[in-house]
């Protein structure tokens, strides 16, 4: 279904203009956390909703802990460790750029800025899982 998708480069490219790396890196962590090609990380666009994508490439008995390497994933590449971020079902990969961004912000100019992102329920369980998860991921 991936490889019939349209491009959305053009699509991330005027959501995040000035960004364009940043968006770049999630993608490929995104894509190795789910095992898409990275070939075809720009056929993903903003609004593509996570838990959707986990869904739909999690089998009827469980995971491959994708939610666990993209997470693992973005604090390695960038140094965010979003346990610390609350998320919800509805959490997009515009959103994970986004939050991405904003540490990496509130980094420069220093602790203490509230981060303007979506807010809801990650801390220790898997979106729409009602598990939680191991090792404080």
């Amino acid at each position: 279904k991936i490889r019939r998708r349209p491009d959305c480069s053009a699509r991330w490219c005027s959501e995040f203009p000035s960004d364009m790396p940043t968006v770049d890196r999630v993608l490929s962590v995104f894509c190795a956390a789910f095992t898409f090609d990275e070939h075809h990380k720009y056929k993903f666009a903003p609004e593509d909703d996570v838990t959707v994508m986990y869904e739909n490439t999690t089998g009827p008995i469980g995971d491959e802990l994708q939610y666990e390497q993209l997470l693992m994933g973005i604090e390695e590449a960038f140094g965010v460790d979003f346990t610390q971020h609350n998320w919800d079902e509805s959490f997009t990969l515009g959103d994970m750029v986004r939050t991405v961004l904003e540490s990496k912000e509130r980094d420069r100019r220093g602790a203490g800025t509230e981060m303007s992102g979506k807010k809801a329920v990650f801390r220790g369980a898997r979106p729409g899982s009602g598990t939680a998860s191991t090792g404080g991921i």
